[in-house]
């Protein structure tokens, strides 16, 4: 699971990768800011978000860490647990 990525139009780190999640079409991930506002989800994740609020055109803060939650099986438990740093 990537802990950073740099989504600054340069095709490096521009999008969070998570290594084999597509071999999990139930997962659901959850991605919330320091506040515990959920900022981010999806479910069936494709490894292409890039650090915009869901449902939105508009970019988090420049430079941040999040707190993610992995559900692989999409049964409600939590199999993984991070933070992802977000930075331009």
């Amino acid at each position: 699971i990537a802990e950073a990525i740099t989504p600054n139009g340069d095709g490096i780190n521009d999008y969070w990768i998570i290594n084999n999640i597509e071999n999990y079409t139930n997962s659901i991930i959850h991605v919330f800011n320091r506040w515990g506002t959920e900022v981010y989800s999806a479910r069936n994740y494709q490894n292409n978000w890039d650090g915009h609020y869901k449902d939105n055109a508009q970019s988090l803060p420049d430079s941040s860490s999040y707190l993610y939650q992995i559900d692989i099986e999409g049964d409600g438990n939590i199999d993984y647990e991070g933070w992802i740093y977000i930075t331009k």
